[in-house]
């Protein structure tokens, strides 16, 4: 079940639910996805997955499965894809709230305080300071493994 749009949903749901009655646009749920998952590196707690050195290109290689993701959980009525000025975003669904209060494991626990964490750090971000946040981390990683 690792990285399939089940598991990349359970994470959306999460985060918009968190990010409720917010919607935010897929650019910045990628990015959100990523950050969740690699909290420390972005100065939070500790990262729920394993630090990888491939982890720096996630976000730019992720988007069409949380797109899938999103698409699945919607036919479910865990997430809704409002209009905006500018496009579309996202938005938890109506049985979102339920259905993330059901998620009682010790990492889901977990994955819904980083969730809440993620909203707080990333909440007030347009999706072209997101973009700009994880382009410089990206260059950073390579210049750090270049030795620049």
């Amino acid at each position: 079940m690792f990285n399939t749009p089940l598991e990349t949903g359970v994470r959306a749901v999460i985060l918009l639910a968190e990010a409720f009655p917010a919607a935010v646009s897929l650019d910045c749920l990628v990015a959100m996805d990523h950050v969740v998952v690699h909290t420390k590196d972005f100065g939070g707690p500790d990262s729920l997955h394993a630090a990888s050195p491939l982890r720096i290109a996630e976000p730019f290689a992720r988007r069409e499965l949380v797109r899938r993701a999103l698409l699945l959980f919607r036919s479910r009525d865990l997430v809704e894809e409002v209009p905006r000025e500018n496009g579309f975003a996202w938005q938890a669904g109506e049985a979102a709230a339920p259905f993330v209060e059901c998620l009682t494991t010790p990492y889901h626990r977990a994955l819904r305080s980083r969730a809440a964490w993620t909203v707080r750090t990333m909440g007030a971000m347009d999706d072209a300071a997101i973009s700009e946040m994880l382009r410089t981390r990206a260059l950073r990683a390579i210049e750090q493994e270049d030795g620049l």
